[in-house]
């Protein structure tokens, strides 16, 4: 079954370039916010968000969506 509630938090994130602007658009405090992402990670087993990773346009320290294949650390390198 889909984790509705973890899939708009992680949407909202993305969108919104933070956890706190998320909360504000989804109507929840950020801790609900960061519940659902981890709740969702947990199900998936997988990490959706990377926290302080830089999101275009969004600034040097918004979330950023993980990749399934790889991720770029703010300092450039590659990680998996």
């Amino acid at each position: 079954m889909l984790d509705y509630a973890g899939l708009a938090a992680v949407a909202a994130v993305v969108r919104q370039g933070s956890f706190e602007r998320a909360a504000d658009t989804l109507g929840v405090t950020p801790s609900a916010v960061s519940q659902r992402v981890r709740a969702l990670e947990e199900r998936t087993g997988t990490a959706l968000i990377i926290k302080g990773a830089a999101l275009p346009g969004h600034g040097s320290r918004s979330p950023a969506l993980r990749s399934r294949r790889a991720s770029v650390s703010p300092r450039g390198g590659a990680s998996c």
